[in-house]
């Protein structure tokens, strides 16, 4: 198998004090292979969801024993520091 995508978004409920994690892994032509969900109480800023998301997604996928993944989120603040960490 080729390069797989990894997409991760969260989601804050206010009403109810919480943040969820939606994460989905697909392979290099884009079929579905394996998604995964997860709760957490609090309200979290945007950023800061999606930086857990990301913290999860990352030990997730290494448990998995994948390598060779494409990480794709819509923050656009954690994308751009985490290509800042990588690139310098």
């Amino acid at each position: 198998m080729g390069r797989v995508k990894l997409n991760i978004d969260a989601g804050q409920f206010t009403d109810v004090m919480s943040t969820c994690l939606g994460m989905v892994l697909r392979d290099d032509t884009g079929c579905f292979l394996i998604g995964r969900t997860l709760y957490f109480p609090g309200n979290y800023r945007s950023e800061e969801a999606e930086v857990i998301g990301l913290n999860e997604a990352l030990s997730w996928i290494k448990n998995l024993g994948k390598d060779n993944v494409e990480v794709e989120m819509d923050t656009m603040v954690v994308v751009d520091a985490v290509n800042t960490m990588i690139t310098t």
